[in-house]
């Protein structure tokens, strides 16, 4: 479900005045035989060109970051890497511009790369006649809303993550629980016979597999799989 937004008074309408400035920055340099990646790159909102058929020209780093993730986008069609529930949305909403449509914006809810559930606020724009031959959408994604996750969905990510703790060796498993229980990598080390430097590394070698930032991610992570009924890990 999409909303039509109207710039003025609005909220969101500085984000159409930046978009509409970076458009006429975009034009200006597809003109001049210019580097369009950098007038791209100087914005935090997501950016990107495409052509009639949904092919990715040109991609700033903060749509990499945020809707493409590890893969490439610029050369792949969209529709090939974007979250499912935002494709529908691209797809129409690039057939409106394509179709003669000038300009397009509108808020819309999906899932960023993160697989967090949020609202996007969109603004595409016509670049079909401005000088280049291949491009006919340009497009600019902004996050404007962080959405409350769905229980089921947390119960998904839990059951990925009970089970990439399920693939540690099972002495980085004993490591984690007794981290999650508060004991130190010394009192560790002295239980296994081993330093306190392989405790550390076996525990950090777990948090990336489990890709978390720090011993208390580890430590809430236990203890929501265990309130979920995956294990009991005395805590």
């Amino acid at each position: 479900m999409c909303s039509a937004i109207e710039s003025g008074s609005h909220p969101g309408s500085d984000f159409s005045a930046a978009a509409t400035t970076l458009y006429d920055r975009v034009v200006k340099a597809i003109q001049s035989k210019s580097d369009i990646k950098a007038v791209i790159d100087a914005s935090n909102d997501c950016v990107y060109l495409k052509t009639a058929d949904g092919q990715i020209l040109f991609s700033n780093a903060a749509y990499e970051a945020l809707i493409s993730g590890a893969v490439t986008p610029v050369g792949r069609y969209s529709d090939a890497f974007l979250n499912g529930t935002t494709k529908p949305v691209s797809a129409s909403s690039d057939a409106l511009i394509v179709s003669g449509c000038i300009q397009a914006e509108f808020e819309h809810p999906g899932r960023d790369v993160d697989g967090r559930d949020v609202m996007f606020r969109t603004f595409k724009k016509s670049l079909l006649g401005v000088g280049h031959p291949n491009m006919a959408i340009f497009g600019v994604t902004r996050i404007v809303a962080v959405l409350g996750q769905p229980e089921h969905q947390k119960i998904l990510d839990l059951a990925r993550s009970w089970n990439l703790f399920q693939a540690l060796d099972a002495r980085d498993r004993e490591i984690a629980k007794l981290v999650a229980q508060g004991e130190k990598p010394r009192a560790i080390a002295a239980k296994f016979e081993v330093s306190e430097k392989t405790v550390e590394n076996r525990r950090n070698a777990a948090l990336k597999a489990l890709s978390l930032d720090s011993p208390i991610d580890l430590i809430k992570l236990l203890v929501r799989l265990q309130d979920n009924g995956f294990c009991d890990f005395g805590l």
